[in-house]
């Protein structure tokens, strides 16, 4: 079992660190050498050894998957099938029709608000919340070329990165498990983290 009270503060401390640095890359030296040094920082295989001695590094879309789905790749989000307010049962925080406060949360909410929504490997707030980008760079035809691979590794490059989840702005067919969408490298703001998870 994994222990996130264990190693969450550092984790998140880890994030913050990357954020502000990418921030401020971008701010003192401008929109390319941001792209650089973002590429350095999400380079695969991308691992980085927190003080604790823990390695983590950013998922691929496929590994990222794999805990939201438990091995069923048939899973449309990661409690089921189940719509993500079916019953009258919120399993995600994302933004349904009725507006973004019916869930009780405008924003993001605290993890693990949503226990309904963990996926079978007991990973909360796969779906909604915050979108999270991954390690690999977007293009349109790019899973229709390696239908059947296993985690293939992705484009070499590309201007936009992957971005999954969906986020508490997200409609509800943006955080299904199978939704891809993407951003430009520098893009940032209060939806947007990173996916991070053990090295192996």
């Amino acid at each position: 079992p994994f222990d996130v009270a264990a190693i969450g503060p550092q984790l998140d401390t880890f994030i913050a660190q990357k954020q502000a640095a990418y921030g401020e890359k971008l701010k003192a030296q401008g929109e390319a050498e941001g792209q650089a040094f973002l590429a350095q920082i999400k380079q695969k295989p991308g691992v980085e050894v927190l003080p604790s001695g823990l390695a983590y590094e950013v998922v691929t879309p496929g590994t990222g998957d794999f805990p939201a789905r438990g091995g069923d790749d048939v899973r449309k989000y990661p409690w089921g099938q189940d719509k993500p307010n079916a019953d009258g049962i919120w399993w995600a925080n994302y933004h349904p029709q009725a507006g973004a406060h019916v869930d009780g949360h405008r924003a993001t909410a605290p993890v693990g608000s949503y226990p309904d929504g963990v996926s079978p490997f007991g990973v909360m707030d796969m779906a909604g919340n915050a979108e999270e980008w991954v390690q690999d760079w977007y293009s349109v035809n790019y899973y229709r070329l390696t239908e059947g691979a296993e985690n293939p590794p992705g484009p070499l490059n590309g201007d936009r990165k992957v971005i999954k989840g969906g986020s508490y702005e997200a409609p509800e067919h943006q955080i299904r498990i199978a939704m891809r969408l993407y951003g430009r490298p520098y893009d940032k703001g209060p939806r947007l983290g990173i996916r991070c998870a053990m090295a192996p």
